[in-house]
């Protein structure tokens, strides 16, 4: 048995109109909403202390380091840390 052709004379957009009148205007436009959507880069490690306001200090502390001074020593470990860090960040924010 043959399919039916859906029936094409009513757009996607006509029928999003008519089932939703009010609501399929963008805040802000199709742009505005698009550039939410996109993330440009992650943020740097640099970046995301100065929004949270947290220091080498805080972080020592948070990850078990005897002072900030280890923590600033400890080369592989660190940048290690700082890229999970930028990958968490990253990950809750999209999911926000």
């Amino acid at each position: 048995m043959p399919k039916k052709d859906l029936p094409t004379n009513n757009s996607l957009e006509e029928n999003l109109r008519k089932n939703y009148p009010n609501d399929l205007k963008l805040n802000g436009g199709f742009n505005a909403q698009l550039d939410k959507a996109i993330t440009d880069k992650p943020k740097s490690i640099k970046e995301i202390k100065k929004e949270l306001g947290i220091t080498n200090t805080d972080i020592a502390r948070m990850f078990g380091y005897k002072n900030e001074a280890s923590y600033r020593n400890a080369k592989e470990g660190k940048n290690r840390l700082e890229r999970g860090i930028e990958e968490l960040y990253s990950l809750i924010k999209s999911k926000q």
